[in-house]
């Protein structure tokens, strides 16, 4: 995961502020929660998608959406492919809301390990 390069890119741009600051205060602690797996990220606007490896085009097996302005509180929406043999049809995902960026990591390290695809 190349940190300092995704966080830059989020300072230099103007995004929506909300956004953009819940995915800087998330960001270096998903930096710290991927273990030894090499990550990739992929930013769309304020979203992050994480890939096994640096082709844009390939599979992005977990999606992190900051959310300001939906709720009353902020959150982080996760989602994140299924290995095929543990779904219940083709390319099956899992949602899920995070209140807070320490649980959004702890999802997010779920996310990795539960998608396959970093096997």
């Amino acid at each position: 995961m190349n940190l300092p390069e995704v966080l830059e890119s989020f300072q230099t741009d103007q995004p929506d502020a909300g956004r953009e600051a819940l995915m800087l205060e998330l960001l270096p602690l998903l930096d710290a929660g991927v273990g030894k797996r090499q990550v990739w990220l992929l930013r769309s606007l304020n979203n992050v998608a994480l890939l096994a490896n640096q082709a844009w085009d390939s599979a992005r097996f977990v999606t992190i959406s900051p959310l300001a302005e939906i709720q009353t509180y902020p959150y982080y929406g996760i989602e994140f492919t299924l290995r095929q043999q543990d779904a219940p049809w083709p390319d099956a995902t899992v949602c899920g809301v995070a209140e807070t960026k320490e649980r959004a990591a702890e999802m997010v390290a779920i996310a990795i390990e539960r998608s396959g695809g970093w096997d």
